[in-house]
């Protein structure tokens, strides 16, 4: 994957957590205790999405709802 394309995910997941954050109403606080995260570790993760952990993210995808789709186009 080029450094463009995974530019471009990165900014996808980071829109799409954001949106889902609000439809879910969460906050980063609320997110990054049900992942089991400090909140800095969560805003490292959100910043530098490579660093999530599969099981943080399935995590992820589960408190807030991602379809398959957008899983499939996350990873």
């Amino acid at each position: 994957m080029s450094v463009h394309e995974r530019k471009r995910k990165h900014v996808w997941l980071d829109k799409t957590i954001r949106i889902k954050m609000i439809q879910w109403n969460y906050d980063k606080k609320q997110l990054a205790a049900l992942l089991h995260l400090s909140l800095a570790s969560l805003y490292n993760r959100l910043n530098n999405p490579d660093s999530f952990t599969y099981k943080e993210l399935q995590a992820l995808f589960h408190y807030l709802k991602f379809t398959p789709e957008e899983q499939a186009q996350a990873i």
